[in-house]
């Protein structure tokens, strides 16, 4: 069964058994068969027992490789766990603890993680209802959920932890508990505020604005822009910018006006432009480059200020 070291350490106790007994007793030999018949029997038992043991040989060894490859796989995925930002832990069905990674001790002390206890007990306490009610109906339905949730660390702080759980199903296919990969998104969360709050500023300008990548193509617009000129988001985003030029200055305008635009950063002056039903107004243009870390330009920002009043321009080329 341990292959050619195993059959040599068999033969040489066999010897040994064979010497033990005969050094006492002598050697004695009494043929009740034939010669023949008696090494036949001889070398058909030796042969089955070796087709024995070769077949339970392999299946030793077949056993002992799932077995490595299953404590290199415990191994693999213990590293990835022990080792991500993330927090990773399983629960059972009533949300009690059966396995916190050790990313979890930099925000709960170690006696909010002991096996068995209650793991949302940290949580505020209108989280910790709606996430026992969600974790029940998962563990009814047997669905995957994402749910955000408000934790009081061990240093005192508030942070706003973002969790996508899965049910857990033994091999007989009943739920058993659930995988839980949580991370922080306070500061994820904050920024978006950030966002909305520039987007609602930028949204209730009184000045048109339009932002352009590099190559002209316009990425969005505000209400201001809409109002005056009367061109609506749906018919300008992802449009070239120079389609809504009214043609009241000749092209080497424009071009003057992004080259100096690209070379000193931002570009300033007054300029005619036309409505969508074909009104004349006069605007003050801005023309700012965004540049990324590489210096490189990215986006254009185009705010204007006009006058509502209709006109017709003079000295027009």
């Amino acid at each position: 069964m341990r292959g050619w070291s195993g059959a040599a350490c068999a033969m040489g106790c066999f010897a040994a058994g064979a010497l033990a007994w005969v050094a006492p007793m002598g050697y004695q030999h009494f043929a009740g068969t034939s010669d023949l018949v008696t090494g036949l029997c001889f070398f058909g038992s030796l042969a089955y027992l070796a087709g024995v043991g070769l077949v339970v040989q392999r299946q030793q060894l077949r056993l002992r490789t799932a077995r490595e490859d299953l404590r290199e796989g415990e191994r693999r995925y213990r590293l990835i766990t022990e080792n991500a930002a993330d927090l990773v832990a399983m629960v059972d069905r009533d949300g009690r603890w059966r396995y916190a990674s050790p990313s979890y001790g930099r925000v709960l002390a170690a006696k909010d993680l002991a096996p068995g206890s209650d793991a949302f007990s940290r949580l505020e306490e209108i989280d910790q209802l709606r996430v026992h009610a969600a974790l029940q109906v998962l563990m009814k339905d047997g669905l995957s959920a994402t749910l955000r949730m408000h934790l009081h660390t061990r240093n005192g702080e508030v942070r706003l932890i973002e969790s996508r759980v899965h049910a857990v199903r033994n091999e007989q296919g009943a739920i058993t508990g659930a995988v839980m990969a949580s991370r922080d998104v306070t500061e994820l969360r904050e920024r978006e505020e950030q966002l909305e709050v520039a987007g609602l500023a930028f949204d209730r300008m009184g000045d048109v604005i339009m932002i352009t990548n590099a190559a002209g193509r316009i990425l969005n617009i505000n209400r201001a822009f809409t109002r005056i000129t009367g061109y609506a988001a749906a018919e300008t985003l992802g449009q070239q910018e120079s389609r809504f030029r009214a043609g009241m200055q000749p092209a080497s305008y424009y071009d003057d006006m992004y080259a100096a635009a690209l070379r000193s950063g931002h570009w300033r002056g007054t300029s005619w432009c036309q409505r969508r039903d074909g009104t004349a107004y006069r605007e003050w243009r801005s023309v700012s480059a965004v540049r990324d870390a590489d210096d490189r330009v990215t986006r254009t920002t185009l705010p204007c200020s006009a006058n509502s009043r209709a006109s017709a321009p003079t000295g027009q080329v």
